[in-house]
């Protein structure tokens, strides 16, 4: 008697497909638009027939995650149910050959069997599994700034939430970045102003000076953004990814000896943790810097800026005690430089933020996860194309350069032909001049 008919279904008299397979099917048809696992839950208690509280569909964190993609993975999900047949099939095969696993175990039917039966619960319910992946990762992030909110370092953990929640990576940082960007600059002006000794030390104040400080650091601020930015979209590239190819993934784990399930499920955690990371960086480098709207650390500079977004409490003894003398290793800001510990705390906080990118990776390579080749290339011919688009602003501020280099060239050498639009110099030597035409 074969089984097959059982698992994929026959029609009955009423014209209803039955069977083990379609009625564990229906148990997820009518799937809520939410990919909480909490709803999922409720969602089969319901289609139960169990007694269950009623539904409060809140927009919040978590909640609308995946739901657009919820039909794509419908249709993985069937896939994987046909293929499971396939699977059962093979599997039934090598318990007859009684095919060995390694070299000291054979493959009977008590060994498959538990494989079998969790593989088939694993894919029905691998919606379910990523959306509480991403409710974990909502809670990580709440729980890091009510940490610091219990040592008082955060005065308003809500607001930072809503920071964290609400805004993008440029977004995030601070309301008055502008603000954050001076700071930093004027921060980096004391730092060179104040090295050395001698003629060191007016070399430094040379550099302050005569380097557009607030330009550079507002080129590094936008360049470690851009790559925390790209690093970010490849996780939820990938996360994507992992949710609609889930019932593929999983079906392998039916195999006996197979570590499907685990590699997937650590893969989607490293794609999940650059968020809560992030955050974390986030939020040690405000604490570092402070509150842009306080006069303790951005003297009269920062009178006007925006309001205090991560809600830190400036007159928490972290803040207090930061006038005292602060602790420098060997061989960075030590000897005879006079710093001043506040600009020392912002530039900390700068390079925290820095950081961020290459502590996202880290986290990544912690769990021993390597980085998809396939959004690299993407990204990597989103590059190339960029570069195409901007060859023609290129070559156009190029000729522009050379034009001016030119005109610059005949005010010194007094060659006419220099001050020719559109035109190379000739091969003349260098201060003769152009003859004379009648």
């Amino acid at each position: 008697m074969s089984l097959a008919p059982y698992l994929a279904g026959r029609l009955g008299a009423d014209g209803q497909k039955t069977g083990f397979l379609p009625l564990g099917g229906k148990v997820i048809a009518n799937l809520f638009e939410l990919p909480s696992s909490r709803e999922y839950m409720a969602d089969i208690l319901d289609n139960m027939g169990l007694p269950t509280v009623n539904r409060a569909y809140a927009q919040g964190t978590g909640y609308t995650a995946m739901s657009p993609f919820l039909p794509f993975w419908k249709v993985f999900r069937n896939l994987a149910y046909s293929l499971y047949i396939i699977m059962f099939v093979v599997v039934g095969i090598m318990i007859m050959l009684r095919t060995k696993v390694n070299a000291q175990t054979i493959i009977t039917i008590q060994s498959a069997l538990p494989n079998l039966l969790i593989t088939l619960i694993l894919i029905t319910f691998s919606y379910a599994i990523v959306g509480f992946m991403i409710d974990l990762m909502y809670f990580i992030i709440y729980f890091l700034v009510y940490l610091m909110g219990t040592v008082g370092i955060i005065g308003t953990p809500l607001k930072a939430i809503d920071r964290l929640m609400s805004y993008s990576a440029w977004g995030v940082i601070f309301e008055g970045r502008n603000s954050i960007i001076s700071a930093v600059s004027l921060a980096i002006g004391d730092v060179l102003s104040g090295l050395g000794t001698g003629g060191f030390e007016v070399l430094g104040t040379l550099i302050s000076w005569i380097t557009p400080m607030y330009l550079v650091v507002a080129l590094t601020f936008a360049i470690a953004m851009v790559k925390l930015l790209v690093v970010l979209l490849k996780s939820y590239v990938m996360i994507i990814v992992q949710l609609v190819t889930s019932p593929l993934q999983l079906l392998l784990n039916a195999l006996p000896g197979s570590k499907a399930f685990s590699g997937w499920l650590k893969k989607t955690a490293s794609y999940l943790i650059p968020f809560p990371v992030a955050a974390a960086m986030f939020i040690f480098s405000a604490i570092l810097v402070g509150d842009p709207t306080q006069a303790t650390i951005f003297k009269d500079v920062f009178n006007n800026g925006s309001a205090n977004p991560f809600g830190i409490n400036q007159s928490h003894e972290f803040y207090s005690t930061s006038g005292e003398k602060l602790w420098m290793p060997p061989f960075t800001l030590t000897g005879s430089v006079d710093m001043n510990t506040q600009d020392i705390m912002v530039l900390l906080g700068f390079i925290v933020f820095l950081m961020t990118p290459a502590a996202v990776k880290m986290a990544q390579d912690w769990l021993q996860v390597k980085e998809s080749p396939y959004t690299s290339e993407a990204f990597g011919t989103l590059g190339v194309g960029v570069q195409v688009g901007s060859w023609p602003l290129k070559t156009a501020i190029g000729s522009y350069e050379r034009q001016a280099q030119y005109r610059q060239q005949a005010k010194i050498f007094g060659n006419a032909q220099y001050n020719q639009p559109g035109t190379t110099p000739s091969a003349q030597p260098i201060g003769s001049k152009e003859p004379k035409t009648n």
